[in-house]
């Protein structure tokens, strides 16, 4: 019983664990974090009507002009955060070498801000139906998924040959 004991109490005494989890955006703005803007991720806040991250305060915020040096600050435990969306955390995790994102990256539960893609066709395009049967079959087909799944692993290989044995 002692030995076990002794085994996770030095356990926890070597890495006590992660803080509380923030679940909502409010959670993140009454913490102590620190938020990281981003001119161009401002820009199209700014030209939609969302405007809940103006509620951080000013002394608290600080420039991100270059997401992935602020995504690598995040994972080296700087107390700091910033909106962007899940997919690119994904990315620069496994560019990174991270195995596990998740206890890297500290993502919200709810998304905060979304949005969508349109493509512009004239009236009456030729290419119109021709477009829509080809991203329904894609979708339909996983090739996204598939892409992003091989687009992840080459890059883990990647760091892994940059970064020695990825340890």
């Amino acid at each position: 019983m002692r030995t076990v004991f002794q085994a996770f109490f030095t356990s926890y005494l070597v890495e006590p664990g992660y803080g509380k989890k923030f679940e909502t955006f409010d959670d993140l703005v009454h913490s102590s974090v620190a938020y990281g803007y981003n001119g161009a991720i401002e820009i199209l806040f700014t030209s939609s009507s969302y405007a809940d991250h103006l509620s951080f305060p000013t002394s608290r915020c600080q420039n991100c002009h270059d997401i992935a040096e602020c995504r690598r600050r995040i994972a080296n435990n700087d107390q700091s955060c910033i909106l962007t969306v899940p997919r690119l955390s994904q990315y620069l995790a496994s560019e990174m070498g991270i195995l596990d994102a998740t206890k890297s990256f500290c993502t919200l539960e709810n998304s905060v801000f979304t949005t969508g893609v349109i493509f512009l066709l004239h009236n009456g395009s030729p290419f119109l139906n021709r477009l829509n049967e080809l991203t329904r079959r894609s979708l339909e087909g996983g090739l996204l998924g598939r892409y992003w799944a091989q687009l992840l692993w080459m890059t883990s290989l990647k760091s892994k040959m940059r970064f020695g044995n990825g340890k």
